[in-house]
């Protein structure tokens, strides 16, 4: 007799009943049906049979199959890892080499010329390790351009070599300020002297505070060219005077320059200090014979007005105006060099001063050679000895990527006290790979001083010559 279980529950049931799971009502119902039920019959004997060899190989096969597939996604995922591990130490090796960044204008040595109404800047990046990559150029009204320097750290496979910005504005006269960041290169017409740039930084409106009278004096390089000095105010009444008190005799036959000199910084000092009318200098000038004699130059600013041929306060409200009056004075074209930090100067025996040769020629040079001697001027003071620097340049490398560092201790012994008095003459001489020497052309005198760095500039050809220039 059929009992009520359809098909579709014996079905269900049937593993459990192969494996005795079922209570002995569900057997008996489920032997009952399959009895009668050719379909469940035939399905029950199917289950029951041993896996066929077959079966046993398709498992088995379908088995290594996923084994592998885990083990190919195992290596995926680790050289995936590795991947990622290589590009990001890779970046990080050369993000410093790809990463711009913005340059100063002391970060940088620098030519400008303006023929035509167009403007051509000549840089060199003062490191070594930087080179210049952009000019942004910006243009902030009233014919001021302002110039935005990129740089990135050299590739070690890379040369350093100048950089070349050229810019011709659309309409004539155009431009009448250029300027790197803050500082002024060229304004109305007049190139800006680093001189004047920095003695324009230091004015001040009254007389009275002797610590910025004192950074305008060193801005102006009256402690390289004069030696040290004490001071005097007088700022108890109209004019108001400030009196310099040389430390050091001038020899005799050094007066009439001196004397010269102190006229010329007394009218850049009454330009950039507002309410100063008058400057003053005393020294002594030396006498073999006996007591050494003392004297007194004064300038007004009258009289400084009257040498500028305009109020001389103008100065103070320009640095078009401070250039012109550098010019006039000669200021402007002495050689310039610049202090490690002039605000906190050490007058130690045992300064360097340091020579920086940048080298913006595109010959193929083998070796340089520097030469610094003393001049007659130095009466004992300062440099003592003839320095000779020997740069070799080895393997055989194009010299636009060579930077020359320049140190030398071989200072004085003798020198204890503060004075700077005295010149240095700069020579340089340039071999070629057979050995043959060319002489450089110019020959610069700078003044001697302790904790200076004097940068000059090599251009030129084995065909033209050679020539150098101070920045």
């Amino acid at each position: 007799m059929k009992n009520n279980l359809t098909c579709e529950l014996v079905e269900d049931l049937m593993p459990s009943y192969i494996d005795g799971l079922t209570s002995e009502v569900t057997n008996g119902a489920m032997r009952e049906h399959i009895a009668h039920c050719d379909k469940c019959k035939a399905k029950l004997e199917s289950m029951k049979e041993p896996y066929s060899q077959d079966k046993i190989e398709a498992e088995k096969k379908e088995i290594d199959f996923l084994k592998k597939a885990r083990k190919r996604n195992i290596k995926t995922v680790l050289f995936s890892i590795i991947a990622v591990i290589l590009i990001v130490a890779v970046g990080a090796c050369t993000l410093p080499y790809m990463e711009s960044k913005r340059l100063f204008e002391y970060d940088i040595i620098y030519d400008l010329e303006v023929e035509d109404g167009t403007f051509k800047l000549t840089m060199l990046p003062i490191s070594n390790e930087i080179v210049i990559t952009d000019v942004i150029r910006e243009e902030f009204g009233f014919g001021e351009v302002g110039l935005d320097i990129r740089g990135k750290k050299r590739s070690p496979f890379g040369h350093q070599k100048t950089y070349t910005w050229e810019y011709t504005p659309e309409r004539a006269g155009s431009v009448k300020t250029l300027k790197i960041l803050n500082k002024i290169l060229w304004k109305e017409g007049r190139y800006i002297s680093d001189i004047t740039w920095e003695t324009f930084n230091k004015k001040h409106p009254y007389m009275g505070d002797m610590s910025a009278n004192s950074r305008t004096a060193r801005a102006l390089g009256i402690y390289d060219y004069l030696g040290s000095h004490t001071n005097k105010l007088q700022s108890s009444k109209e004019p108001y005077e400030w009196t310099m008190m040389l430390s050091y005799e001038i020899l005799p036959k050094q007066v009439k320059e001196k004397e010269e000199l102190m006229k010329k910084y007394a009218y850049a000092i009454l330009g950039v200090i507002d309410n100063l009318g008058a400057v003053s200098f005393e020294y002594e000038i030396f006498s073999s014979e006996g007591e050494d004699k003392t004297c007194r130059l004064t300038v007004t600013k009258e009289q400084a007005s009257e040498y500028f041929g305009d109020d001389i306060g103008k100065c103070y409200e320009d640095i078009g105006q401070l250039q012109k009056l550098m010019e006039m004075t000669g200021l402007a074209d002495m050689p310039y060099p610049q202090l490690n930090d002039p605000d906190s100067f050490d007058y130690d025996v045992n300064e360097v001063a340091r020579v920086e040769l940048f080298n913006a020629s595109d010959a193929e040079i083998k070796k340089i050679e520097l030469y610094c001697r003393e001049t007659e001027t130095m009466a004992g003071r300062g440099f003592v000895d003839d320095w000779k620097f020997n740069i070799d340049k080895n393997p055989v490398v194009t010299d636009t990527d060579m930077n020359i560092w320049l140190e030398s201790e071989g200072l004085s012994s003798n020198l204890y006290d503060d004075s700077r008095l005295g010149s240095l003459t700069v020579e340089v001489k340039v071999y070629d790979w057979d050995d043959n020497v060319y002489q450089v052309q110019d020959v610069i005198e700078v003044s001697a001083q302790f904790g200076a760095i004097y940068y000059f500039i090599l251009d030129g050809s084995f065909e033209e010559g050679f020539h150098i220039k101070t920045r």
